[in-house]
This record gives structure tokens, C-alpha cells and sequence, in this order.
């Protein structure tokens, strides 16, 4: 149950966490730089992407799974420290 609560608060997390990565300054201007498109590159075409639409949905898709990532990271520790907080009140 435990694990199931984690990966659902990670997924309410994924939308906000993601709109706060897209509003970092340098994280943008480096997600929309040449050299960002040519590393992707390859990963376009392995999904067939067509156009700059389709290499977009290719960014957009990476930056929600980094996201997803950073959002299950927060509840994970967020459950650690919730748990040793409990922990330690029911002990005294």
C-alpha cells in the first residue's frame, strides 16, 4: 500500500513539478538550443517524429519523465521522514 501511495502522489506531483522545470530560465533556454535538438536527434527519428511538432512531443515527453522522476524522489523521502516522524512521537 505503501509503495502504491508513493507512485500516486508522484503522478499528482508530475504536472506541477513540470510546469516549475519549464519556467527555469536556463533550463529552457538549454532544452530549445541546437545543441539539445541534435543530441535528440536520434531519439526523434527512433520514434518517427515528423516535423517540429514531432520533435517537440519528443522533449515534452523527456520532460515529463524527468518530471515523474523528481516527483516520485520528493514522495519517497517525503514518506521516509513522514515515517520517522511518526515513528519517533509514538515512542514517546
Amino acid at each position: 500500500m505503501k509503495h502504491f501511495l508513493r507512485v500516486l502522489a508522484a503522478l499528482l506531483m508530475t504536472v506541477p513539478v513540470c510546469v516549475a522545470l519549464s519556467n527555469i530560465g536556463p533550463l529552457a533556454q538549454w532544452v530549445y538550443s541546437d545543441s539539445t535538438w541534435n543530441a535528440l536527434r536520434p531519439l526523434s527519428d527512433l520514434v518517427g517524429s515528423i516535423g517540429v511538432e514531432g520533435d517537440e512531443d519528443v522533449v515534452v515527453t523527456l520532460l515529463l519523465i524527468a518530471s515523474f522522476l523528481i516527483s516520485w524522489a520528493i514522495a519517497w523521502i517525503g514518506s521516509l521522514l513522514f515515517s520517522r516522524i511518526w515513528r519517533r512521537s509514538s515512542v514517546e
